[in-house]
């Protein structure tokens, strides 16, 4: 322990002699460090946190699957999930959720809060228990059972200002006096963002073909995965028999809840710890190459201390000591770099993502952070310190003595870590250029509609005041003259669903005259809408007519499809006139337009798509749709106060601007462009310093040498191209290494693009050009230096 106390105190003593190179190497360090810990932040959030449930390992998510139809992971229905309940064998119990928001009256302004309906027993098998009264009764989930409500934390908290005498109370849900029974504890949002919960009251006999819930199961004690799935698939099968028309095709598959809640991240998760890998790699050599030239400045320093009998090993210690230091400091830095980039992660990420999904720095993240300082200490330190403790003695010790074979060992290391720092960064750079070409394609590409001067309001007609379609329709049609009576405005409309956000109704169709196609093509999706939806909308009606005021409730049934609809049914006639109903039975229902093609969500293919008149199918949970002549966001207070004036009870959701929803179905995309752009940047730049420094050494090294060339007659060109090669020349071995490993990386970075091949010819053309270009502009400034020596005094210089 002395004898490193006394190596920790010569190191910061010696640092502290070199603070030009402390402070560069530090924070090469910190950018390596920091980007590292940010993305390692990620994973820990994701896949190493603890889960806050009850023997996390054995809580399953169950699914139903259809193999025949490519459809996996799919909601499943309310009776098949009954019978799995009433027969499993392999669980200690089931439960199921979906979401349902809720206006909340009393106290403040009414307001649309997101809950969820849960069956019996949800909380007692995530091992959760309310922290003020009491959880759910079995009597309370059965169909016209009590209105009973469970309050989050910060709702109880932010509405009701932590008063716990509101347990037992009533409180107003959709107009409805419902009793609050218990608060859940702070920060539990189950599944994500509820903000309380109700018990799931449905009749286990109707809609076995609807799927819609959620389904989790704790597994007993010594059940395997694979037993409760076979299990789970005898019983689907059993119910295929007894229920063929909704049930034949269908099983069952059972992952563990935190696997199906973070699968779609993990790919992504590994794609960015391979890229961060790569930039800590470039930043190790690049302070490696700095400790070479250094270490060269030090061989006599060293040569002394061995003839005053300090062993090799012990000039290793010392030297690998100074490089732990310099990365320990590099942490340092690398937190606040992390702290910014976990800032930008959850700024980007969805507030509805699972609830225990949170990017904070804790105790693992900054063990993990010193952990990486340690290995990165001695990464980049152990080829400079061998390199000095072989340094001949007797020539170091020699005044003047240039140390021949050790110069020409240095140079070849530092040359070798040149390439590798170009080669990854050009894997790095490919990779970047690629997402961000991805983002912009996304960005520019067709969406069918006008997205701008447009605000939505969503809001949920439920309670008395809506119970009847009549109501909810007198209700839409009064709002929607009142805001198209406000200055600003120039049209008003309503739909159940909204473009780029994924929510739609799907359901089987049957074509009048048309074979039945697969069932994964005759499903369909659709919305309901107002008659001036398509106006507000700004989506072209570009065959036929649009829904109007007169499809009312009794009027014939009518559709407006989508072009890829009506290719795929009628791709040689007139798509107008022809009929089409839900399932295998049903009205038939005319097809009155054709409009264009509207994104569900940015990255899918067009899908099946028709729209019905609201009063055909009055729903309770709605968008309003505002399109103004300005900007649409100064509108929202005059919206938000003649929405109040319609219903004054009607609690208002996610009052924002479709570019706002634009920004938020590109998250995804916009932050793995952002850091990808980032960590390909940095990449850049330490590549470029790499080739800097190696070139800048080389000339100082060779000034004799030089000066003997113009002495005998060289130009300043001659030597100008001399210098400049032997840097281009480290640059393309490393450009061509790299091209060579992001084609072998391509097909990682394939599910992340759009409209972007991932051996985009393009790219891989000119952004090796460009990194040339950059190496040529890092080669220029110290051959200009050498262009410009004096040969007298080079002659001179040792």
């Amino acid at each position: 322990m002395t004898g490193l106390a006394a190596d920790l105190r010569y190191a910061v003593r010696t640092l502290a002699k070199s603070p030009g190179f402390t402070a560069i190497a530090v924070l090469t360090l910190g950018l390596g460090i920091g980007a590292t810990s940010t993305v390692f932040t990620s994973v820990n959030a994701l896949l190493l946190r603890p889960y806050p449930y009850r023997d996390q390992s054995r809580v399953m998510a169950l699914r139903e699957d259809k193999p025949s139809d490519d459809i996996r992971g799919n909601e499943v229905s309310y009776p098949n999930f009954v019978d799995w309940r009433a027969e499993s064998r392999s669980f200690d119990d089931l439960a199921a959720y979906s979401g349902r928001s809720m206006n909340v009256a009393g106290g403040d302004e009414p307001e649309l809060v997101r809950g969820e309906e849960v069956s019996d027993g949800t909380f007692r098998l995530l091992g959760m228990a309310p922290i003020v009264g009491r959880d759910f009764q079995p009597e309370e989930g059965r169909p016209g059972g009590p209105g009973v409500v469970l309050l989050s934390h910060g709702l109880w908290q932010r509405r009701f200002g932590g008063d716990r005498a509101i347990v037992g109370r009533p409180i107003q849900l959709n107009g409805v006096p419902t009793t609050v029974v218990g608060i859940m504890p702070e920060g539990f949002a189950f599944p994500g963002g509820a903000q309380l919960w109700v018990p799931l009251q449905r009749d286990a006999t109707t809609g076995r073909g609807n799927h819609w819930l959620e389904v989790v199961g704790r597994l007993r004690p010594g059940v395997s995965n694979a037993q409760a799935h076979a299990e789970l698939g005898a019983i689907a099968g059993r119910l295929a028999e007894r229920f063929p028309d909704s049930n034949r095709g269908w099983t069952v598959s059972v992952v563990p809840l935190r696997e199906h809640e973070i699968g779609s991240y993990r790919p992504v998760l590994y794609i960015m710890l391979g890229a961060v890998l790569f930039v800590l790699l470039i930043a190790c050599a690049n302070v490696a190459n700095l400790q070479l030239a250094r270490g060269a400045a030090r061989q006599r320093e060293i040569a002394v201390r061995t003839a005053l009998g300090a062993s090799r090993s012990r000039i290793v210690r010392q030297l690998l000591t100074e490089s732990v230091v310099l990365a320990l400091l590099g942490a340092l830095i690398g937190l606040a770099f992390a702290l910014w980039g976990n800032d930008l992660v959850n700024r980007a990420v969805p507030a509805d993502r699972p609830f225990w999904m949170r990017f904070t720095i804790d105790g693992r993240v900054l063990a993990f952070t010193a952990g990486v300082a340690v290995l990165t200490g001695l990464l980049f330190g152990s080829s400079p310190a061998l390199q000095a403790a072989r340094g001949d003695l007797h020539e170091s010790l020699k005044e003047g003595g240039r140390g021949g074979s050790t110069g020409r060992r240095h140079a070849r290391l530092r040359s070798a870590f040149v390439v590798g720092e170009v080669a990854l960064s050009l894997v790095l750079v490919l990779g970047a250029t690629l997402l961000i070409r991805s983002f912009v394609q996304l960005q520019t590409a067709p969406i069918g509609f006008d997205r701008s001067h447009l605000l939505t309001v969503s809001v949920n007609l439920a309670g008395p005041a809506f119970d009847s379609s009549a109501q909810r329709q007198q209700f839409l049609a009064e709002a929607q003259g009142r805001l198209r009576a406000l200055p600003g405005v120039s049209a008003a409309a309503a739909a159940s669903s909204l473009p780029l956000t994924g929510d739609n109704t799907t359901s089987n169709i049957t074509v009048e005259g048309v074979e039945t196609p697969p069932e994964s093509e005759a499903l369909a999706s659709w919305q309901t809408v107002t008659g001036e939806y398509f106006r507000a909308l700004g989506l072209p009606v570009v065959r036929g007519r649009a829904i109007s005021e007169r499809d009312v409730s009794d009027s014939a049934r009518v559709a407006v499809v989508n072009e890829t609809m009506a290719r795929l049914y009628w791709p040689h006639d007139e798509p107008v006139g022809k009929r089409f109903h839900l399932g295998t039975q049903g009205t038939w229902i005319t097809v009155i337009g054709v409009a264009r093609d509207v994104q569900r969500r940015l990255t899918d293919p067009p899908q099946n798509q028709f729209y019905l008149p609201y009063p055909h199918a009055p729903f309770r949970y709605m968008t309003i749709l505002v399109r103004t002549t300005g900007e649409p966001g100064a509108l929202a207070p005059a919206v938000r106060r003649t929405l109040r004036a319609a219903a004054p009870s009607l609690g208002l959701y996610n009052v924002r601007t479709m570019d706002e929803w634009f920004r938020q179905a590109m998250w995804e995309s916009r932050l793995y462009g952002q850091m990808f752009g980032m960590f390909a940047l940095v990449a850049l730049l330490l590549a470029s310093l790499g080739v800097y420094g190696v070139v800048a050494y080389m000339v100082a090294q060779r000034t004799h040498e030089i000066g003997v060339r113009m002495a005998l007659g060289a130009r300043a060109a001659d030597v100008l191209r001399l210098v400049v090669r032997s840097g281009i020349g480290l640059t393309s071995v490393g450009v061509v290494l790299g091209i060579a490993g992001a084609a072998g990386m391509t097909g990682v970075l394939r599910r992340l693009l759009f409209g972007v091949s991932a051996t985009d010819p393009f790219t891989f053309v000119t952004v090796p050009l460009f990194l040339l270009g950059v190496a040529l502009l890092a080669c220029y400034l110290p051959a200009r230096r050498a262009a410009r020596v004096d040969p007298v005094i080079a002659l001179r210089y040792e």
